[in-house]
Parts: C-alpha cells; structure tokens; sequence
C-alpha cells in the first residue's frame, strides 16, 4: 500500500490522497452535506462511506457504519465485529464479506443533492479523467494539445471536476468515480486501463470496476487497454517525434461503440435505495 493518509474527521474515515483524488475527497463534502451535522450522531460509531478501505485499515477496534464502501480483495482482511453494513459497493463486496447487504457505491448519494450537480453546458466533445496514480506519470496537458481531447485533473477541487464532466459530451475514465458522476450526470463514459497501478494490482482494479458496474445491472461493458509495456514501446519508438507518438494514442482512442451508461430506470432506483438507507441511518444515529 501506498505510503498515504487515511484520516477519520469526527465519525468519517476515508483514504486521502496527498494529491488529491476526486473519489475520496467527495466524503468531507458530501456526508456532511447529507447528514447535517456530524457532532449529532452517536461518538462510539465511524462513518465508513465512498473508497475501497474496506480491509484490515478499518480493524482498529472501534464500531463502524459501513455505507456503500467497496473491498480490493476477493478475501479482505476485515473483522467485521462491531461493523453496521448498511450496504456495500456492489454484489462482489457482499460476497466477500459474507452476504451482507448491497445497493451501488455511495457516490450516487450526489444524485440526492441536486445543487452539486452543475448544468450540462457543453464545452468538449470529449474529455479523458485519469486514474490519479497517472496523473504525474503522462504529459496529458501536452496529450490535450495534440489530441484536442480535454484533460480533467482528477485531483482538482470535486466543484470543478463536476463542472468538467458535465461539460464534456463524452468521457474517457481511467479513474472509476469519474466514471460514476459521469454516469450521475448522464455523460456516456468509456473505461481506459491504462499501464500500471502503482500499488493498486491490475486484478484489484478489475474487481473494482466490476463490482460497481455489476451494481448497476451494467455488464460485459467493454474498455480499452493499453498496457504499460505498449506505452513503454510507444516512447521508445517515437521518443524523437512528439505528434507521432500522441496521435499512436489519438487513434486507440477512437474505438467506436464503447460509450456506456446505466439505464435510467435502474438509476432511479438505486437512488430511492440510497435516499431509504440514509433516512433509516439518520434515525438509528442521530441524536
């Protein structure tokens, strides 16, 4: 794992990237948002919401609210002992942690508060999202200048990636909660894995991504690979012309056919699920 911060601001716990990273960051501002204020609630519980923390980072005795988190593991090292799961990410999460409930992943709680939502002025016709692990491992302010396809930093404040998403007719997603808003804000989106992780396994990525599509009844959703040893090959080749090697990715980008959303109607429903468990979790809770 990554030498990160995984913080616990009154009762919410979630990973912090020192880069930032659009998913995660949603927690401080959307629970609180959603659920007032958090000195309210019992003290003796964590709020444990978006991110795939739910393994041995959350085994530190105390009693936890588990709200639409996700695991990275097939086998996840958490002692359940003490743990209200209200649901998880998807059915693979409650698979692997023994059948507890699901719903989808918590970030579509942004769908229960429309002001966050921004209007879809258009502004490009197509937009990429990175995972936040290759934000500093591409030139993708030069990919957009070769490209004419728009860069959104998936480490700048959630307000303006929002904003960038809702722009943009069409999105490219490395990052999988770049995917979900743009899901919420009816955007069709494309998966791209692209090279490495980092720390995060290819197999982890997979399981991720699959068990929020699968959440939203979206399967067999096809994506575009490009793996590192490619990217690899690609600067070598053509480490001596720029256009060349920008446009190699311009057209594996062009894939046609792939764009994705959910159905409206599963949409719907998931979101008067989520708008149930939160009213459910705030009379339990609050005090």
């Amino acid at each position: 794992m990554e030498a990160g911060l995984t913080v616990k601001i009154l009762e919410l716990f979630y990973y912090k990237a020192a880069i930032g990273n659009f998913g995660d960051d949603l927690n401080p501002i959307l629970w609180p948002k959603l659920l007032g204020d958090l000195s309210r609630y019992n003290p003796e519980y964590t709020f444990v919401g978006i991110g795939s923390v739910l393994d041995e980072r959350l085994n530190m005795g105390c009693k936890k609210i588990i709200f639409g988190g996700g695991v990275r593991e097939v086998k996840p090292e958490l002692e359940k002992t003490h743990c209200d799961f209200r649901f998880v990410r998807g059915p693979l999460s409650a698979k692997a942690l023994g059948e507890v409930p699901y719903i989808t992943d918590s970030a579509y709680c942004l769908k229960l508060l429309p002001d966050m939502l921004p209007a879809p002025k258009k502004r490009y016709k197509k937009s990429i999202i990175p995972y936040f692990r290759h934000k500093n491992t591409f030139n993708w302010t030069r990919f957009e200048q070769f490209t004419g396809i728009h860069f959104i930093d998936v480490s700048a404040p959630v307000s303006q990636v929002l904003e960038e998403i809702a722009a943009s007719e069409r999105i490219i997603c490395g990052a999988m909660h770049g995917a979900i808003a743009a899901d919420i804000l009816r955007v069709p989106w494309m998966r791209l894995r692209f090279g490495v992780h980092g720390y995060e396994t290819e197999k982890t990525s997979t399981l991720k991504w699959n068990d929020w599509q699968l959440s939203m009844q979206m399967e067999h959703v096809p994506f575009i690979d490009i793996p590192q040893q490619k990217i690899n090959g690609l600067k070598s080749v053509y480490a001596w012309n720029k256009v060349k090697f920008y446009g190699s990715f311009y057209k594996q980008l062009q894939q046609k056919g792939r764009y994705h959303l959910s159905k409206e109607s599963v949409l719907n429903e998931k979101v008067e699920k989520l708008e149930v468990a939160l009213a459910s979790l705030k009379n339990d809770y609050a005090l």
